[in-house]
């Protein structure tokens, strides 16, 4: 792992606050990386950043091509099972503002959360909280989108690249995973639409409790819905 301005950048954010920011250069070998380098360079990631944007808090996460999400630290977050978005093939607005509540409702005065973008569509998601409120302005936002540009590259071709180790799955894709696999069994065993709508309100109940569940089909003029 180095330590240095990397050059790799997509088009430069519009700023006038100071210098670039430091970042370090993750390397893999056929989209291979190990656990201990990742987490090595992730702290190293933090601590260049915090000198211009503190805080308490940096995740960031990896959508490999082949589709998933992958934590790349800190790995404490992964027990917190935070529901982070996919892109299609980009993140949305609603959806990191949706983020950034669910981490400030943990008790975070200050959160920004934005993608990085490599290529035609976002390769990995960022995350800053700090438990003091009023910390990210304009400034600090710029910052960030600098740090999110130059290490694009790097993670745009471990995500192309990144081949998944066994036995890695998370624990929110095996819930997804989970999920399908019970709506399938649902729409396989239910003879009428009450009973395939009693399974899908049991599978879903682990991941989105609720008290009532109702499935709204329209009929042939769109009008209405039976």
């Amino acid at each position: 792992m180095d330590l240095g301005a990397s050059t790799e950048s997509a088009d430069e954010p519009l700023s006038s606050w100071g210098s670039e920011p430091l970042v370090p250069i993750l390397r893999a070998v056929e989209g291979q990386v190990d656990p201990t380098a990742i987490a090595t360079w992730h702290q190293a990631l933090s601590n260049t950043t915090a000198v211009e944007v503190p805080h308490d808090l940096m995740g960031l996460w990896l959508y490999p091509a082949q589709g998933g999400i992958v934590l790349l630290g800190p790995a404490e977050l992964a027990a917190d099972d935070l529901a982070v978005p996919l892109p299609l093939p980009h993140l949305e607005p609603e959806q990191l503002a949706l983020v950034e509540e669910i981490v400030q409702d943990a008790g975070y005065g200050s959160v920004s959360c934005l993608p990085i973008r490599f290529g035609k569509r976002d390769v990995a998601l960022l995350l800053v909280a700090d438990l003091q409120p009023g910390r990210y302005g304009p400034a600090e936002r710029v910052v960030l989108q600098c740090v999110a540009q130059r290490i694009a590259p790097m993670l745009g071709r471990i995500a192309r690249q990144w081949a998944p180790v066994e036995g890695s799955t998370s624990r929110q894709q095996e819930r997804i995973a989970g999920l399908l696999e019970a709506v399938a069994q649902a729409n396989g065993d239910a003879g009428t639409p009450q009973r395939f709508l009693a399974g899908v309100a049991r599978a879903l109940a682990p991941l989105l409790p609720h008290d009532h569940v109702e499935l709204l089909v329209p009929e042939a003029s769109g009008d209405q819905y039976l």
